[in-house]
């Protein structure tokens, strides 16, 4: 089976408070992109998982995400399940487009369908939750609130086929330290913002993400690219997650196009993609 693992933004990002569980409460909106890994599973007698993938720095054991998932599904499965999962890389690593919880939720997915488990999305949610925040997101398909830890998922209005650049130079920044570092957010804004997408507005003066300080500091490489952004007419240009990768709204695709062309050399990773409605197969 093969399968399209696709990546997401965070359109604007606000950390609101520290948990009791050592988590974070955060409000965010979460929107899938036409970028994506290519994940193909087979079944094995191995009894076990082997994870096949030829980029440097990803993690072939259980600290993988996808090992995490497949873990977590084997407990209802009466026969032998072993696999073999082989991934394709086109997502940076550790960039704050959520690759791995993206191929942890789409290998779950296909484990469903192959181990005939028949669990529904929200049960496949419910057993992702432990395995990272952003995972059950994944097993959704549309723009969505996330408030909570990320995964208490609120409806909004769909943001579809709008053009989209996403860059990022191959920095990596640490989930954890951001978190330990980040301001807390003192009023909240998430609402403003959502109230302008209804209006059918993509104004910059309402996008935020309180994660841009902290990550910045790590890799001043954002604050370049944000600016490159700008200067090639985007109307909205931030740092996704706790980063690093750096997305563009523009106008129209041809905008788009151009800072693609333009800045395709000058930086490692370099999508020139749209906001989308995010369909599996398999």
């Amino acid at each position: 089976m093969k399968i399209k693992s696709y990546g997401k933004i965070n359109l604007s990002l606000e950390v609101l408070s520290k948990r009791d569980d050592g988590f974070h409460n955060i409000d965010t909106i979460m929107q899938f992109v036409d970028v994506y890994d290519e994940v193909e599973i087979e079944s094995t007698n191995s009894n076990t998982i082997e994870i096949v993938c030829d980029e440097e720095g990803f993690p072939k054991d259980e600290t993988n995400l996808i090992y995490k998932g497949w873990d977590a599904l084997k407990v209802f499965y009466d026969g032998n399940p072993g696999v073999r999962v082989k991934v394709l890389k086109n997502m940076p690593i550790a960039a704050g487009m959520g690759g791995g919880s993206s191929n942890c939720a789409c290998v779950m997915e296909a484990l469903n369908k192959i181990w005939k488990l028949s669990f529904s999305k929200e049960k496949l949610q419910e057993i992702s939750k432990n395995i990272g925040s952003d995972v059950p997101y994944f097993f959704e398909n549309k723009t969505l609130r996330a408030k909570g830890r990320g995964f208490d998922f609120y409806d909004m209005i769909e943001i579809e086929d709008i053009p989209i650049l996403i860059i990022n130079n191959g920095c990596k920044v640490s989930t954890p330290y951001v978190y330990s570092k980040v301001e807390l957010s003192k009023e909240e804004k998430m609402d403003k913002l959502i109230d302008s997408l209804n209006r059918g507005e993509i104004k910059k003066e309402f996008f935020f993400n309180s994660m841009t300080k902290v990550s910045s500091e790590v890799c001043p490489e954002i604050l370049d690219i944000i600016k490159d952004m700008y200067d090639l007419n985007a109307k909205v240009s931030l740092m996704s997650g706790s980063g690093s990768t750096v997305f563009g709204i523009f106008g129209s695709y041809s905008d788009c196009n151009n800072a693609y062309n333009l800045l395709k050399d000058k930086y490692r990773y370099v999508f020139n993609t749209k906001a989308i409605r995010r369909e599996y197969e398999g």
